[in-house]
C-alpha cells in the first residue's frame, strides 16, 4: 500500500482509539501517505457509512443509490477476488480442504 484516505471522522480499533495521527505516524513509519477526505452532505445531510448502513437495513435501495451516486449493488467476496486476481493475471489461493 502507498496512500490511505478515510474519512475525516475515521476511528478504529479497541474503543475506537485509533484515529488520524495514529494512521499518519503509522505511515511515515511504514512508507505510505494518508489523506483525510472532507465530509460530502447532499441537502444539509452528511453522507456516510453510517447513514448507508441504515439505509441499506432498511431496505431502502433507491436512496443508497442516490448516497452512493451509482446503482446500488452487491458483489460476493469471492467474485471480487477472482475479477482482482484475474486483473494482476494471478490465481486466488486455494482453501485447504484438510481439517
Amino acid at each position: 500500500m502507498r496512500h490511505l484516505e478515510v474519512g475525516d471522522d475515521f476511528r478504529f480499533g479497541c474503543d475506537r482509539s485509533g484515529d488520524f495521527a495514529f494512521l499518519q505516524d503509522s505511515g511515515a513509519k511504514h512508507g505510505f501517505t494518508v489523506e483525510a477526505a472532507n465530509t460530502v452532505a447532499e441537502n444539509g445531510e452528511r453522507i456516510s457509512s453510517t447513514r448507508l448502513r441504515q439505509v441499506l437495513a432498511e431496505g431502502d435501495f433507491i436512496l443508497a443509490s442516490l448516497l452512493l451516486g451509482r446503482p446500488f449493488s452487491i458483489t460476493d467476496a469471492w467474485s471480487m477476488a477472482s475479477s482482482w486476481a484475474a486483473r494482476l493475471e494471478r490465481r486466488p489461493p486455494m482453501c485447504s480442504s484438510s481439517a
